[in-house]
């Protein structure tokens, strides 16, 4: 998810298939807090509307959600 985040900030993915990633594999993850889930979701609700912006050429939308994401990809618990 992190180098799907950093695709889009780069122009190499769009919002849409950010989306995608995000669906498939947030839901994946496993041991994580019912807190983070909830997040997860309300994030990709608002990257489904974001990516409408961006299809229309208004990227500051996206990139207020996608800085929401990238708040939260760093708050996801990682094993040593």
């Amino acid at each position: 998810m992190e180098a799907a985040l950093g695709c889009v900030r780069d122009g190499n993915m769009n919002g849409s298939e950010f989306v995608q990633v995000m669906r498939l594999n947030g839901s994946a993850l496993e041991a994580m807090p019912y807190a983070l889930i909830q997040d997860m979701r309300s994030i990709i609700g608002e990257l489904d509307i974001a990516q409408w912006y961006d299809e229309d050429g208004c990227l500051p939308e996206l990139n207020i959600v996608l800085n929401k994401a990238e708040s939260w990809l760093a708050m996801i618990p990682r094993k040593a």
